[in-house]
């Protein structure tokens, strides 16, 4: 319960950074670090959504900035690439697919 407090915190904080950045001066590499930071506690509570979002915005971000051949664009990309297909087996293994058995709900539960 107490972790939970402190990544909401931390959380809050990231955000009221973002803020003061983006009013600062505007979208950047600020931003886009906060961004990545902010995607690693999402994670680490296993909110793999928000975590996936929050590095959308931070590539994004950098792709703007930086360009899409710089070293932290490309960082950034990659983590998000492998954060899509963790939060893809998260979801497959947490919900059956469609008719993944091929059979009916009657024959499910003979096995």
């Amino acid at each position: 319960q107490n972790q939970l407090g402190q990544h909401q915190a931390a959380l809050d904080s990231l955000n009221e950074a973002r803020d003061i950045y983006l009013r600062v001066s505007g979208e950047g590499n600020e931003t886009a670090d906060i961004d990545v930071a902010t995607s690693k506690v999402h994670k680490t509570l296993g909110e793999h959504k928000k975590a996936v979002r929050s590095l959308r915005w931070a590539v994004r971000t950098r792709q703007r900035t930086l360009g899409f051949a710089s070293y932290e664009t490309r960082q950034a990309a990659e983590m998000l690439s492998k954060m899509e297909t963790e939060m893809h087996h998260v979801l497959n293994d947490t919900s059956e697919a469609p008719l993944a058995q091929f059979g009916s709900p009657e024959d499910k539960q003979a096995n």
